[in-house]
């Protein structure tokens, strides 16, 4: 009786437990407080943009200061932003043609680099522009980008502190407007010729009477009869100038400047502190530009022989042999030359071995 009482006792006590159990309430996870707030994730870093400073020769407007900035617009967009170049026109920073010198001296940290703008520093320094009777404008590309010119440049430039990238090519200028036909060989002797460059001392060699002046002046020269011919750029350029105005006879031929060629001239402390991805963006947006450039100046010159043949320009090609006297000439001069400085005839060896080659490879262009 005693046992079973036990038992009964036992099992309503288990029974209790287990309704306790069922009854009581569920656990409520606590809901955080109104006012606390959940932490951001870390914001990425931004990207450092770099700042270039730069100036052109040309005047604010000019037609190469133009195509400049549009190399400079390209590198900006390429770039994404991370490298932002800002252009002055000539003198806006230092006085227009020293730019080389003061990207060497850290004033600004580019520019185009126009070799005879350094010729009072580096005396062999107008060879990496153009040769009479030299290379072309894509065979000077050629050269310097696959044929060691620009190693030769740069052995020039050696300790200097400017990197360049190549290049800028342009096409042949006009070989000479004349107020008065020539024929031969012999109209051009006592030639009053305005010119510039190692070209004046070869025509003083075939008997031409060479003055330099600036170019602004030339028009008014002319007009006065102070100069018979002159020289100044392509036709193209000619015409802003309005040399058929004054001249009545345009002779063309690439020999006596087959190109005007320039590079990109870079501080080596700007070009060095770049980042590899940048470096390709200015080469490659150089290059882009620069045949852009060259493409868009011969049409323009297409259309301006069509200009000058309309307005009754006589236009035609130089006479043979005055051409060939002015080659030989030229041959002379720069052989002189050679003999004088042993890099100097390194360079210019090298530019006649390549176009010897070029020549052999494709002789027909």
């Amino acid at each position: 009786m005693r046992h079973k009482l036990i038992t009964s006792v036992l099992a309503v006590a288990v029974i209790a437990s287990v309704l306790a159990v069922g009854c009581a309430p569920e656990a409520v996870s606590p809901s955080p407080a109104p006012d606390e707030e959940v932490s951001p994730s870390p914001a990425a870093p931004e990207e450092e943009v770099i700042e270039w400073l730069g100036q052109h020769h040309d005047a604010a407007g000019g037609s190469k200061n133009k195509r400049f900035q549009e190399f400079c617009d390209r590198v900006n967009l390429a770039s994404n932003g991370r490298l932002k170049l800002t252009l002055q026109a000539g003198g806006g920073i230092v006085p227009a043609t020293e730019e080389f010198d003061a990207v060497h001296k850290g004033l600004i940290d580019f520019c185009e680099a126009y070799s005879p703008y350094v010729l009072d520093v580096f005396p062999n320094a107008g060879l990496f522009a153009y040769t009479v009777g030299g290379l072309s404008a894509l065979e000077y590309v050629y050269w310097m980008r696959n044929g060691g010119g620009a190693a030769l440049y740069d052995e020039m430039l050696e300790g200097y502190g400017v990197t360049l990238i190549h290049g800028k090519l342009f096409p042949p200028e006009t070989f000479i407007w004349s107020t008065k036909p020539l024929e031969t060989l012999g109209d051009m002797k006592g030639l009053k010729f305005r010119t510039a460059g190692d070209d004046g001392e070869m025509f003083k060699e075939m008997g031409v009477s060479v003055v330099f002046m600036a170019g602004g002046e030339v028009y008014e020269a002319t007009q006065r009869g102070v100069i018979d011919a002159f020289q100044l750029a392509d036709p193209a350029i000619d015409i802003e100038l309005a040399a058929h105005e004054v001249a009545d006879y345009c002779y063309l031929s690439p020999v006596r400047q087959p190109t005007d060629y320039s590079c990109l001239g870079i501080n080596t402390k700007s070009w060095e502190a770049l980042p590899a991805d940048l470096k390709q963006v200015i080469d490659d947006a150089y290059l882009a530009n620069s045949l852009a450039v060259y493409g868009e100046l011969m049409q323009s010159n297409i259309a301006a022989l069509k200009f000058l043949k309309d307005y009754g320009t006589v236009v035609g090609p130089i006479p043979q042999e005055i051409e060939d006297e002015l080659v030989r000439q030229a041959n002379i001069f720069y052989d002189r030359k050679a003999a004088e400085d042993p890099l100097y005839r390194e360079i210019l060896t090298s530019m006649r071995e390549f176009k010897a080659a070029y020549g052999e490879a494709y002789a027909r262009y």
